[in-house]
């Protein structure tokens, strides 16, 4: 029995628009704050990538390792996207005892196993599965994404295996990402008016002093966002995502953000070279909805 005792299933909207965009997605995606198990410090995030027009990729990123002896996550991809076993359908960690990616077309399964050199060892480290598009489809397509096996030696209480027997339901999934060929935000457009300029520099600073220690998570952030009851969203209606203000695309908005939306602005006035070329382009982005 899966020992998710203490998560909730997190949705998010991930906007990638497969038909205009350039350039990577800001990885403000999940933060699995709950823990993967009971009493888990294990964190990762999920975000997904334009790769061509006909391409996305859907990226894990171990954010807090406890140390994994081994693992199991599972992608179940909408039946409107296909991917494959070749090998540039996939990149896995370069280091570790078992490295696998499994994919079923015909139950729209990826399996990915993985087993580390060592358990001691607490570095981050990522997986990524390519997914076919088809560039004639229009609608909204999802990823479910989560663990079916996960062992700790300094967390026996967090161990667990979940045979979901090739279809990871809704309940069982740790996320669940939908792609939007159609949603996109401008970088650094905090206002949501489509023009970034000074304005949306004094509403970058005033998340900064409304935040605890001068800094805040991107994931936090847009779980406050969704809560229309939250001081957060009363008090930023127009902010669409927290990662417009993610500038450096760190999952967290801090000073450095600030600064280099300070300095496009100064560019962008004086008729100077752009140093950030990313600012005030369309951009992807994936919105943690906490349910």
């Amino acid at each position: 029995m899966k020992k998710f005792l203490t998560k909730a299933v997190a949705t998010l909207a991930s906007a990638v628009t497969l038909s205009s965009m350039a350039g990577a997605i800001p990885t403000s995606a999940i933060d699995m704050s709950y823990g993967v198990g009971k009493n888990s410090s294990m964190r990762y995030t999920v975000y997904t990538t334009k790769v061509s027009d006909t391409k996305v990729k859907l990226t894990l990123k171990i954010l807090n390792n406890p140390g994994i002896q081994n693992m199991v996550f599972v992608i179940m991809n909408d039946p409107a996207v296909k991917s494959s076993n070749d090998d540039d359908y996939s990149e896995l960690p370069k280091r570790g005892m078992l490295k696998h990616h499994y994919y079923v077309e015909e139950k729209n399964y990826t399996a990915i196993t993985y087993i580390p050199l060592s358990s001691s060892s607490h570095e981050q480290f990522e997986f990524s599965v390519v997914y076919d598009v088809d560039k004639n489809y229009k609608g909204n397509y999802n990823f479910r994404v989560g663990f079916t096996q996960y062992n700790s030696p300094s967390e026996p209480d967090a161990e667990f295996t979940h045979d979901c027997d090739g279809n990871l339901s809704s309940s069982d999934a740790d996320a669940i990402v939908e792609v939007s060929p159609y949603t996109y935000v401008k970088l650094g457009d905090i206002d949501n008016n489509n023009i970034v300029d000074s304005t949306d520099l004094f509403y970058m600073e005033k998340i900064l002093s409304d935040s605890v220690g001068g800094q805040l998570s991107t994931t936090y952030l847009d779980q406050q966002l969704k809560n229309r009851n939250s001081t957060w969203s009363k008090n930023y209606p127009f902010l669409k995502c927290a990662a417009v203000a993610d500038i450096d695309h760190n999952a967290m908005i801090q000073d450095a953000d600030s600064d280099s939306l300070a300095k496009y602005i100064a560019e962008a006035g004086a008729g100077a070279m752009i140093s950030n070329k990313e600012i005030n382009t369309l951009l992807p982005v994936t919105v943690v909805y906490d349910n």
